[in-house]
């Protein structure tokens, strides 16, 4: 009997692009009617050579059919030009995050150079995220192409440039959108001294019926030949808070990887003495607040939320304390990874301590609640965290929102809709066992408290918050979440939790003639068109 791959290495390969229809158990709500839409990198290998990063694969788009009590599966291959380029030569052409395509032996050294900081150049394999702009949606990644997708045949439509608004060369896979759906986004521009860019996008401006994008601020790079990474950033109702995080890009190194052959991620740096630097803008104004912010170093991916209470910005975010968390999501290293803590080999502590992560608070005091200058100017009795002057800069040290019994806090999401940027109380997130065994969780952050769901021999995805309509509390809703076997690669099931109990109501079970895979990020979309 062949081996089973694990979820996180398997290829997705063909594609399953007619719908099946699941078998559920349980009772789905009734007003839950739409579609769930979820993306990742599925397609892991071309011409038998492996994709070696999980950010790395090919796009695969998985959609979720949800009507009347029913559910019906199929997934798509997002028709990029790194996809239809890398199959028409049947081989890795389109270099990504952590794989090297051969370099192009016509053309010159200087080209090559040069060819590196052309941003239409950079690989267009949106296999992140799903957001609206206006009625349409698009697939992203942290690229400034992206592509638009049509949520019920899940054809690839049309390819949108950002560079023909702003000059970036990368572009945030989350962005913000207020309930006007106005769109707050950031990139980076290398060139020169460097600048972390926050962009304002209106869909359809009243005056001119077009889409109109402009640059908020500028913030200047703290080092130029190394400017941060970063996957995403947090947004209140007045302010724009981004953290200049000690994982860096190395430009040097980049160019001479380039030119020899080697990896994006291999010119990634941990710089732990740079420490962390938060960084507060008007969102209206656009204004730098002079505030000098930092804390001790650690890694982000994603957000969680932040919130304005009482002249302070509280901004929860999920934390590695190990620089190299990255360098862990190599196929064959996590992999290693898992298989060793499975099976008792090695302790959690010393093996998996780089893919630990914890909710962390951070509490940044405004300029009315810093009239003392002395001691700990959070002034917010609801949390432990502090922030301590330190010279002319403001020492940032955190409070635990999650429980120690959760060794991982990664993709967490709210009830977006009515608590992004607003005073919240709960995220749901995923999380895992000291066996590496995937789960979900629910965190209350005012007790410090979880719940955990789990299943069995499964890989589950973010979980979704979708709302119940007219709800008068923040968790009254249903969570979707996809679960991929990791015994059986063709089976899978979509689970329906209750918002409030995280007791499952519901699950929809579905086989297909093709490997399925994990995922990253989605969003459940109701609307019609």
């Amino acid at each position: 009997m062949p081996m089973v791959e694990n979820p996180l290495v398997r290829n997705c390969e063909p594609e399953c692009s007619e719908p099946v229809e699941a078998i559920v158990k349980g009772n789905i709500p009734e007003w839950l009617n739409g579609t769930l839409l979820r993306n990742g990198p599925g397609l892991r290998e071309i011409g038998g050579k492996k994709l070696q990063h999980m950010f790395d694969g090919l796009s695969v788009l998985h959609q979720y059919e949800i009507e009347n009590g029913r559910v019906r599966y199929r997934n798509r291959y997002l028709r990029s030009e790194a996809y239809t380029r890398n199959m028409s030569a049947k081989r890795v052409v389109i270099s990504e995050f952590g794989t090297r395509a051969l370099p192009d032996p016509c053309r010159s050294l200087f080209k090559r150079y040069m060819s590196y900081f052309s941003m239409g150049k950079l690989s267009d394999n949106a296999a992140v995220s799903i957001y609206p702009i206006g009625d349409k949606l698009y697939a992203s990644t942290e690229s400034p192409r992206i592509w638009e997708i049509d949520p019920k045949s899940l054809d690839s439509i049309e390819r949108l440039d950002m560079t023909d608004y702003v000059v970036v060369n990368t572009y945030s896979a989350h962005p913000h959108i207020e309930r006007d759906g106005v769109i707050y986004n950031m990139g980076s521009n290398f060139v020169g001294k460097g600048s972390y860019k926050i962009i304002k996008t209106i869909p359809k401006s009243s005056s001119t019926g077009m889409m109109e994008v402009s640059v908020v601020c500028s913030i200047p790079v703290r080092h130029p030949l190394s400017p941060s990474y970063y996957h995403s950033f947090s947004m209140t109702e007045d302010y724009i808070i981004f953290v200049e995080q000690a994982l860096c890009i190395a430009l040097p190194t980049l160019v001479k990887n380039y030119m020899s052959g080697k990896t994006f991620s291999s010119s990634m740096r941990w710089k732990p003495n740079f420490k962390n630097r938060f960084i507060v803008v008007e969102k209206r104004s656009g204004k730098i607040i002079s505030t000098k912010y930092y804390s001790e170093p650690f890694v982000y991916l994603h957000t969680i939320n932040a919130y304005q209470e009482d002249g302070h910005i509280v901004c929860d975010i999920c934390c590695y304390d190990d620089g190299q968390a990255l360098q862990y999501l190599f196929g064959e290293k996590i992999i290693d990874v898992i298989e060793k803590m499975r099976s008792g080999m090695v302790a959690d502590t010393l093996y998996g301590k780089c893919l630990r992560s914890r909710a962390k608070r951070f509490v940044i005091p405004l300029e009315t609640a810093m009239e003392k200058r002395r001691g700990n100017l959070v002034q917010l009795k609801s949390t432990s965290a502090t922030a301590i002057a330190v010279g002319k800069k403001i020492l940032l040290t955190p409070e635990y929102l999650s429980p120690e019994s959760m060794p991982l806090v990664e993709m967490a999401q709210i009830n977006y809709a009515h608590y992004n940027g607003r005073k919240y109380r709960y995220f749901y997130c995923v999380t895992r066992n000291n066996k590496f065994n995937f789960q979900l969780g629910k965190v209350d952050t005012l007790d410090k408290t979880a719940i955990i769901w789990k299943e069995k021999d499964h890989f589950i995805s973010e979980p979704i918050f979708v709302p119940k309509p007219n709800a008068t509390s923040e968790d009254d809703g249903v969570i979707l979440a996809a679960a991929v076997s990791e015994l059986e690669e063709n089976k899978g099931f979509l689970v329906f939790l209750d918002g409030k109990s995280f007791e499952e109501l519901a699950r929809a079970e579905f086989t297909t003639s093709s490997p399925l895979v994990n995922d990253f990020h989605g969003i459940f979309w109701s609307k019609t068109g």
